[in-house]
């Protein structure tokens, strides 16, 4: 909260407003839970600051530090020793550097009829028909994504229905003006299963896998939070599975969360250094960040 207040003194529209927290042990002055911090970076983002949370070693509360990153829409990282600190000051610095674009807002209208169920990954508010979500900044060479789940009412074959509209809105950085984009999505309904195949948007795809997945690690983990191994590992087994059936095999986050499966009985300091690995592969997917 103190360097919340020492940024306000230099807010200033169209300036990356950033605060990278480093810690090597627990809260022990200001907000302290998981639930206060995530508020303290849900207030941030609304002023256009971002938190990125670094922590330190085995001490520090990764939960807290991710909520904080993850509710003002920084980065979260995990560094083990204190030389590992000048990279990853560095790969901070440089997205910082390489901002293209602030207050980004996302702004989805369902039409009668299609219901949003839930956003995969990155938060959302919903609001009746209404989906809307912030992203503090983009990256130059950066794409991020918003996967809304949406359920529609039954259609005749053949048939062309609205599915929503999509307003974005921007501050460009180099300019300083803001700008906008609007485009709609609709779809067709059909009885063939090869169509659908054929129809399918094979990156959308496989966003939608690692999504999935990173939700069945953080379930995992928390069933090893509560001694509850044999479930945990029965859990990271079906995610494996799943990766493996969807082509993801050949990949860092499946040898993850293989590492992960064979490394469940641990305790103490090293279940704790398995733990903060597996919130910072969670946190990268979910909010699409740079590992």
């Amino acid at each position: 909260s103190k360097g919340a207040a020492e940024i306000r003194k230099f807010l200033e529209r169209g300036r990356v407003n950033r605060i990278i927290l480093l810690s090597d042990g627990l809260a022990n002055e200001g907000p302290s839970s998981p639930g206060e911090l995530a508020e303290l970076g849900a207030s941030l983002i609304k002023e256009g600051v971002s938190v990125t949370t670094i922590g330190l070693g085995l001490d520090y509360n990764e939960d807290l530090m991710a909520a904080l990153a993850r509710k003002s829409d920084g980065n979260h990282m995990f560094v083990e020793k204190p030389e590992d600190l000048a990279s990853a000051f560095g790969r901070e610095f440089g997205n910082v550097m390489s901002v293209v674009a602030g207050n980004v807002n996302v702004a989805v209208t369902c039409e009668p009829g299609v219901r949003p169920v839930r956003a995969l990954g990155r938060e959302v508010s919903v609001a009746g028909q209404n989906v809307h979500a912030v992203l503090n900044q983009l990256y130059g060479g950066q794409t991020k994504y918003i996967l809304l789940e949406v359920e529609l009412e039954p259609g005749t074959v053949g048939t062309r229905t609205p599915v929503a509209t999509v307003e974005l809105s921007y501050l460009d950085m180099a300019t300083k003006t803001t700008e906008s984009l609007r485009g709609a999505v609709a779809v067709t309904a059909t009885d063939s299963q090869a169509l659908v195949t054929a129809g399918e948007n094979r990156e959308v795809m496989e966003a939608i896998v690692y999504q999935i997945s990173a939700e069945r690690n953080e379930l995992a983990m928390r069933l090893r939070d509560e001694g509850k191994i044999e479930e945990g590992k029965r859990v990271l087994k079906e995610n494996l599975k799943y990766l493996e059936s969807n082509g993801a095999i050949d990949t860092s986050w499946y040898r993850d969360n293989g590492s992960v499966l064979l490394e469940m009985d641990q305790g103490g300091a090293e279940w704790g250094k398995i733990r903060k690995n597996m919130i910072k592969g969670q946190y990268q997917i979910k909010q699409q960040s740079a590992p």
